[in-house]
């Protein structure tokens, strides 16, 4: 009996110890307070996601003003070299905004805006033969040039980028020389490229609306709701930002983005460097713009995931310095599980079973 009630005691003790010095071991991770997660929210959306929702529509205006201009006097390598920078500018910057693939780039099931400026997004489907035939057609034709919202796929960036860096003949050439006298030959194929870029300017002007000014017809614009954390329909803003960049990074793995995109325009690394970039930015947040996710979880005790997610990010960068196909898609992977796992496990976020790739 004496034994016993020592042992009770000893129990009671611990106990009593454990109270007082709030029950906790010191490495034991810190409760993430809902504030943060607002306040890191309200840094991405007013110095990240709106800032690269006006890059997106004023490089789209930039290419529109350039294409109405193009073919005011003869086309030349200077020229041509203009315009086909400006589209460069245009796809950089439409790929660090794409990572945010909800709200006003996603708002409709069935011709999201993030498929109608993108449409190899959602099956992976290169659409450059259809284009191509498309814009063919349109060439030889004297109807008025017309945007037909079942065909899609023949007018988002694939499509001015055909213009811009590749004939329409019928053996179609990338070379310059062709290109230009092309354009010196034909008005036609002037006036289709200006269609095109006013069409692409109006994606990136819807977007920009949604945005800054009122989304759909719910009264108030994208950025409030967001930047409230919950959505109309109770969606979280944190959970699906996650879901968005665990999708894009799923996309870009699995739809092998770096050698089945922009292969005209030799363009598939820069992108995807600009995507990886612009998540980079989700975690650091930019410098004296307030709490970053990762200044979160650091102080919460999860400083070993933000290190490992780091190291993810820098093995995704240097693959595509090296023009790594493969280090950069397993890199990619990676960084998935972590915007599956680490990162919302961390900042006690329920991303659920994860999203699935677009069209799958």
């Amino acid at each position: 009996m004496k034994q016993q009630s020592l042992k009770w005691v000893g129990v009671a003790f611990v106990s009593t110890f454990l109270a007082a010095c709030g029950g906790e071991r010191t490495n034991d991770p810190i409760a993430v307070a809902n504030e943060q997660i607002l306040e890191a929210q309200t840094a991405i959306t007013e110095n990240q996601i709106l800032p690269l929702v006006d890059d997106f529509k004023n490089d789209a205006q930039t290419f529109e003003q350039l294409s109405s201009e193009f073919c005011n006097t003869p086309v030349d390598e200077a020229r041509l070299s203009a315009l086909q920078d400006a589209w460069k500018q245009l796809i950089l910057s439409w790929n660090a905004l794409e990572i945010f693939n909800f709200g006003p780039l996603y708002d409709n099931i069935l011709f999201p805006k993030s498929i109608v400026v993108n449409p190899f997004r959602e099956k992976g489907v290169d659409y450059h033969g259809s284009v191509l035939g498309d814009l063919q057609a349109k060439l030889a034709s004297s109807d008025e040039v017309t945007f037909q919202q079942r065909e899609y796929y023949n007018y988002g960036l694939l499509a001015l980028e055909t213009l811009a860096f590749e004939s329409l003949e019928a053996s179609p050439s990338t070379d310059s020389a062709a290109i230009i006298n092309e354009y010196n030959t034909s008005a036609r194929k002037c006036s289709i490229l200006q269609k095109y870029a006013e069409y692409m300017r109006s994606q990136a002007d819807y977007i920009d609306y949604g945005w800054n000014t009122e989304y759909l017809s719910e009264g108030q614009a994208f950025k409030d709701i967001y930047m409230s954390g919950t959505w109309n329909d109770d969606s979280d803003s944190t959970e699906e930002l996650f879901k968005a960049i665990q999708s894009h990074l799923d996309y870009m793995k699995r739809r092998q983005v770096l050698s089945r995109t922009s292969y005209l325009s030799d363009t598939g690394y820069p992108n995807a460097l600009a995507a990886i970039e612009s998540i980079e930015k989700v975690l650091e947040g930019a410098p004296g713009s307030g709490i970053s996710l990762f200044e979160i979880m650091e102080t919460a005790g999860f400083t070993q995931e933000v290190e490992t997610v780091r190291q993810n990010i820098a093995s995704a960068k240097t693959a595509i310095a090296a023009q790594d196909q493969v280090s950069f898609e397993a890199a990619a992977g990676l960084l998935d599980g972590n915007f599956k796992r680490e990162i919302p496990d961390s900042l006690e976020v329920s991303v659920g079973l994860g999203s699935i790739t677009d069209g799958d």
